[in-house]
């Protein structure tokens, strides 16, 4: 019987591949711990909030404690070295806040402007006083929608 020949030579400048090692898996710091997780800045979260509130309820109290909030927050932030995280909710709280304190100011500067013309419109558009007068009276639809409603809330709590 005949043997086989044997393998080709490898190309020259081949190795063949290693064996990793297996590293174990990194799991931070001295502890296993990690990395420390960000905080959320509060004064950043109450800057936003009070903007978004400013805007509806309490205009110009409310943009003023918002830009303030803010201001303080985004400094707070700036000086945690990456540990706070709320950047851009305490600058929406600063914006928010600039923004209703300049409607509040255009609105003011509007009815100061046009106040002689809303004069006029109210004088030109007066109401008619027998329509108004015929809906001042007392109707019979009123003890009627009540019954009605004591009707109803009797069937719901009836059983």
């Amino acid at each position: 019987m005949s043997t086989p020949p044997p393998p080709a030579p490898p190309p020259s400048g081949w190795e063949p591949p290693r064996q990793q090692q297996q590293q174990p898996p990194y799991y931070g710091g001295p502890g296993g711990w990690g990395a420390p997780q960000q905080e959320d800045n509060g004064k950043a979260t109450a800057a936003l909030v009070v903007g978004i509130l400013s805007a509806f309820c309490i205009p110009v109290v409310g943009s003023i404690v918002a830009i303030i909030l803010g201001v303080m927050a985004k400094k707070e932030i700036d000086r945690s070295n990456g540990r706070q995280s709320g950047r851009g909710k305490a600058i929406a709280g600063i914006i928010l806040g600039v923004l209703t304190i300049v409607l509040s100011i255009l609105t003011v500067i509007f009815f100061i402007v046009f106040a002689d013309q809303i004069e006029e419109w109210e004088d030109e558009y007066e109401y008619d006083d027998e329509y108004y007068d015929y809906y001042d009276e007392p109707s019979a639809i009123a003890p009627l929608i009540l019954r009605t409603g004591l009707g109803m809330a009797r069937a719901l709590f009836a059983a």
